[in-house]
């Protein structure tokens, strides 16, 4: 209730490793809200994990084979109305940039395996339709090299680079928003090592 503390609940989930991203969405389309776990060390790969309805989560059959994820987004790249999922790669302990990945839904809830997005050190995932063609697209916010955007062309969905180089190499997170109020998505991204954090206004 509203102005009550919250009760003690503790939950555990088994072998989920060095977690350092989460997405929620009814991947499913059960009308509960589901989990996926990205982890970023070398032996424990992206994982889904199914609501029953009451808050009790049950590890998917099948693990996802992304390793070293960083960052996770579920999102409907396809527009048939189930959630996809993009993760954001990166291998800290060589500081190596590792194909991004996305995963498509086949509508039970299933996230297969689809294509790689180029080569980075992704650190902060986001999705939104950031050219107003009615396609999400997304965006990746790089350590050591520039962020971009990832232009959903449709058509299966394909992927374009697209038009964001944020001048800053050490962005740890991305999120598309319209701060100016014009009706067009901007990007605000929070950046490492004293490099600024900058909001970036669509033109």
């Amino acid at each position: 209730m509203p102005g009550e503390a919250l009760s003690p609940w503790a939950k555990t989930l088994s072998n989920t490793g060095f977690t350092t991203g989460v997405a929620l969405g009814d991947t499913d389309c059960d009308g509960d809200l589901d989990m996926v776990l990205g982890s970023d060390m070398a032996g424990f790969l992206c994982t889904l994990w199914l609501n029953d309805g009451t808050g009790e989560f049950t590890k998917a059959p099948k693990d996802l084979v992304s390793p070293m994820t960083v960052a996770v987004k579920l999102c409907d790249l396809d527009r048939n109305g189930w959630l996809d999922l993009a993760t954001g790669n990166y291998n800290k302990a060589q500081y190596l940039g590792i194909p991004n990945r996305v995963y498509m839904n086949d509508g039970a809830g299933n996230l297969d395996y689809y294509t790689t997005l180029g080569e980075a050190r992704t650190h902060g995932l986001d999705a939104a339709d950031m050219n107003g063609d009615g396609r999400v697209d997304l965006l990746a916010g790089n350590y050591g090299e520039p962020s971009v955007i990832w232009l959903n062309q449709g058509m299966g969905p394909v992927f374009d680079t697209g038009y964001w180089n944020s001048n800053y190499d050490t962005t740890a997170a991305v999120t598309a928003c319209d701060v100016d109020g014009d009706g067009d998505l901007d990007i605000i991204a929070s950046n490492y090592e004293g490099e600024p954090n900058a909001v970036w206004r669509s033109r």
